[in-house]
């Protein structure tokens, strides 16, 4: 078989995307059981290239395969939750530091000229 299929095992598997000489090959999704899923590249009946394996659980691993082995990850689901905090923390940090600038210049203007009422343009 050569391009577009679907493959059904009795067990439920299933495996639909591109054939070539009657191998998964090119880009395809394979469901396992007990819901595991890969989705990505083959070449030659086998994981090739990137590609995302995902787990019932909804845990995966992303990054580059080579005859069903992940040989080089991209980014897991830890790693992304972890990248997250961390953009969080840095822009929580970041607002406290604007926050505390403002605050500097406003104490500022009022000390030298009070006739500006600061808090009227610095609302914050």
């Amino acid at each position: 078989m050569n391009g577009y299929g679907l493959f059904l095992w009795k067990d439920s598997r299933s495996y639909k995307g591109e054939y070539k000489d009657d191998k998964k090959h090119n880009f395809g999704i394979y469901y396992g059981n007990e819901g595991k899923k890969y989705e990505g590249f083959w070449e030659e009946g086998s994981q090739k290239n990137l590609g995302k394996y995902t787990k019932k659980d909804g845990s995966f691993k992303l990054g580059l395969w080579k005859e069903h082995i992940l040989v080089k990850p991209i980014i897991g689901e830890n790693e992304i939750a972890m990248r997250l905090a961390e953009i969080d923390n840095y822009v929580e940090e970041t607002l406290l530091r604007v926050h505390n600038v403002l605050e500097t210049l406003k104490n500022i203007f009022n000390e030298f000229l009070p006739e500006i009422d600061m808090d009227s343009l610095l609302t914050f």
